[in-house]
């Protein structure tokens, strides 16, 4: 019997103004890119863009606005040994939801945590 190893990292990547699924696109970007920079080769992407979900799992349309996103995340998919992404309903994503509402506070560029983030403690038993 293999034990399994779970870690969560968290970083926050604050973009600017684009459309929701387009931010939610450079989420799974940003965090495929991490995963692979702290060289882990096995993960599911969870989220709660069944539109993401979709534009992922399937043949993107190549006339979709953000067409080349999608061929980059899926570069970055086809370098590791499993990455799945599913839909998850928002109720089930809530950590997400935590730090989507925290960076409309912080300057734009890449925050990362590596432990909960202090802003989310209140929520979660730190």
């Amino acid at each position: 019997m293999e034990e399994a190893k779970s870690d969560s990292v968290s970083r926050i990547n604050k973009i600017g103004n684009v459309t929701i699924t387009d931010a939610d696109l450079w989420v799974v970007y940003n965090g495929l890119q991490l995963v692979i920079d702290l060289e882990i080769d096995r993960v599911k992407v969870e989220s709660d863009s069944a539109c993401v979900a979709q534009l992922l799992q399937n043949e993107s349309n190549p006339f979709y606005g953000s067409s080349a996103l999608i061929h980059a995340i899926k570069n970055l998919q086809s370098r590791m040994v499993n990455c799945v992404i599913h839909h998850v309903f928002r109720e089930a994503n809530f950590t997400a939801d935590i730090l989507a509402k925290h960076a409309r506070n912080l300057p734009v560029g890449i925050h990362r945590f590596n432990d909960p983030s202090p802003f989310s403690c209140p929520f979660f038993k730190c």
